[in-house]
């Protein structure tokens, strides 16, 4: 059988009706339930916190909530925390919009998180769709609860080989 399972698909609980008929309509088989980003696992729904980690997260169109490059998000610092904290592996699409990027990779650096570029797509009509670029990021974790920071490469790097291996 191809496919990922289980999936959950999830959203702010005023989104989840909109979610919700997204589903019926295509006919998918998954869970919907609400999350709140920065949310103690503990507290989630059951779907999500008795799942987590999870292989992979997708979040998208979800780094444009931000006051200015240079000033923490609340939003972003959510977000990025959320990831850490459910998936092994994460994919996140940010939006070229006025400053979202240079606002997303800012608050990459102040959490120490170094993601890789996986994906760089200009579209078509950026006037219809809203963008004119979409950047894919993608994050490797490991156990879903430990985010792998700079401070921490820096410290493996100076480790000797055997302490620094890890098990997969």
């Amino acid at each position: 059988q191809r496919g990922a399972l289980p999936v959950v698909l999830t959203d702010v609980q005023k989104a989840l009706p909109l979610l919700k008929r997204n589903v019926l309509a295509n006919r998918l088989s998954c869970e919907v339930c609400p999350l709140t980003w920065g949310t103690a696992v503990s507290r989630l729904p059951g779907p999500v916190r008795d799942r987590a980690p999870f292989d992979l997260v997708l979040a998208t169109d979800c780094t444009y909530d931000f006051v200015a490059p240079d000033r923490p998000s609340p939003t972003i610092d959510a977000l990025l925390m959320t990831i850490q904290m459910l998936g092994r592996k994460a994919l996140v699409c940010a939006s070229r919009r006025p400053n979202e990027i240079e606002n997303f990779e800012a608050s990459l650096t102040r959490a120490g998180l170094k993601p890789n570029i996986v994906y760089s797509g200009k579209l078509e009509n950026p006037h219809k769709e809203g963008v004119e670029e979409c950047l894919v990021y993608e994050f490797v974790f490991g156990s879903g609860q430990e985010p792998q920071t700079r401070d921490q490469e820096k410290e493996e790097a100076t480790l000797p080989e055997a302490a620094s291996s890890h098990a997969s």
